[in-house]
């Protein structure tokens, strides 16, 4: 298993905990833009895809109230950093970029 694989697998272990009760095992931002910085390592199209779905998770969360998962301007380079790494093309990229800047104006 790669180590982008383990993180996420860390990130869910701690979800989990979590909404068994256990609040010490709380996600954070910090924790979610680590999984995301994971996939960077990672040349592969599977690489933006998981890292675009944890951010999407991240904004899901906080439009549902959960505060402290809200991305950071570190959150966002850590992703942008999967994207310039990854084999898409450079249409693809662009299309991701202006999707995730309506994302972020959309969340102020």
């Amino acid at each position: 298993m790669n180590t982008a694989r383990r993180g996420e697998q860390y990130l869910r272990q701690l979800k989990e905990l979590y909404a068994a009760g256990d609040r010490s095992c709380r996600p954070s931002a910090v924790t979610y833009t680590k999984a995301i910085l994971l996939w960077s390592d990672v040349r592969a199209s599977e690489a933006v895809e998981r890292a675009q779905a944890i951010l999407d998770e991240m904004h899901q969360l906080v439009e549902a109230g959960e505060r402290g998962v809200r991305p950071t301007p570190v959150t966002y380079r850590a992703f942008m950093t999967v994207l310039d790494k990854s084999d898409l093309s450079k249409h693809r990229k662009e299309e991701i970029c202006k999707s995730m800047k309506r994302i972020g104006r959309s969340g102020e």
